[in-house]
Formats: C-alpha cells, structure tokens, sequence
C-alpha cells in the first residue's frame, strides 16, 4: 500500500514539474536614444534595445511606423529575425536613416519567446527639417 502511494505520489508531483508553463511575456527595453528625441532628417539614428525572456528568445522584429503601429516605407526595418540559440538576452543596435519626411515617428520592436509568447514595445522620435 505504502509502494502505490509513494508512486502515485512520484508521478502526481512528475506531472506538476513537466507542466510548468511560461508564464511571462518578454521584455523589451530601450536604452537609448530616451522619448521623443529630435534629429535632423538626411542623419542616422541608432537605437539600442535590450530584449530578454525568462525561457528563451525565438525570434525578433522591427520597423518605424506611424502612432497607429503601420509599417512606413523608407526607413530600416527587419521582420522575422530568428535567434538561432533561443538566447535569453538580446541587446541590438538598429540603425534608420531619417528621410525628409517629417514629424512623430515610432520605432516599434516585437519579440517572440521559444513559448509563443509576444511582446511589442515602441519609443517615439521626431525628424525635423
């Protein structure tokens, strides 16, 4: 009797660790340039963002787009970029040529953890004349 339980036990508490789901979504940081910056247009804006995830990094995405999170053409974007060893942390420098478009911008970096999990995260800037 005392052999069933204890095994009843061994596979109730195997069962609990094996289903330890993620629980918590990545996260994405910018560590410069800070909010609504201003930059000329015709000069290059670097970013630096850290991206990081408790389990593991899958993959990564960026863009400039409007306030509404729409793509804007003309400016540095890449989608999809795998992360061939599921890193935990990331730490990118994106860089966008500023077009002679003017006025509010975002640069917008969604990150996806090896679970399926999403997070996106935007700062804003400004090209002026």
């Amino acid at each position: 009797m005392r052999k069933t339980i204890s095994l009843i036990l061994l596979v109730l508490s195997a069962l609990g660790f094996g289903s330890c789901k993620d629980k918590e979504n990545p996260k994405i940081e910018f560590l410069f340039p800070e909010e609504n910056i201003h930059r000329d247009y015709g000069q290059y804006l670097i970013f630096k963002v850290e991206i990081s995830d408790d389990r593991g990094l899958d993959s990564y995405d960026y863009y400039v787009g409007d306030e509404a999170g729409n793509s804007l053409p003309g400016f540095s974007s890449n989608v999809n970029s795998s992360t061939e060893n599921r890193e935990k942390r990331i730490n990118l420098e994106l860089e966008t040529y500023l077009t002679d478009t003017l006025g509010p911008f975002y640069m917008y970096v969604k990150a996806i953890d090896k679970s399926g999990k999403s997070t996106t995260n935007s700062l804003r800037f400004y090209v002026d004349p």
